[in-house]
């Protein structure tokens, strides 16, 4: 059994191991403080993750989510038709529907 290193960023109270060994969920506020960190370092967001142990895929996941809840949500303002009144009432319509079926039946519908 090989020993696993504790990240660098882990504070104590975040390395409370579970029965799997695992560290915590980080909360939303922690993973805004580490996009900050990343985005006023230079290191790129690969460089960063690697750095600090952490899965890039969920780095993006948590900056967009990040992202996108600083954004107030656009409320579109409902879109109307106005649809004509019409002065005369529409012809009747008819039509006429002829099915041929096998066994030379032909089954004729109008109206």
């Amino acid at each position: 059994m090989t020993a696993h290193a504790t990240p660098a960023f882990i504070v104590p109270e975040i390395t409370m191991a579970t029965e799997t060994n695992r560290p915590k969920r980080l909360s939303q506020s922690q993973w805004q403080a580490l996009i900050t960190e990343q985005q006023n370092g230079t290191a790129t967001q690969s460089e960063f993750c690697r750095s600090k142990g952490l899965c890039l895929a969920t780095f993006y996941n948590w900056k967009k989510k990040l992202n996108n809840s600083d954004k107030p949500a656009e409320q579109k303002a409902p879109e109307f038709i106005e649809l004509p009144v019409a002065s005369e009432p529409l012809p009747r319509q008819t039509w006429d529907i002829e099915l041929e079926l096998p066994g030379n039946v032909i089954l004729r519908m109008r109206q």
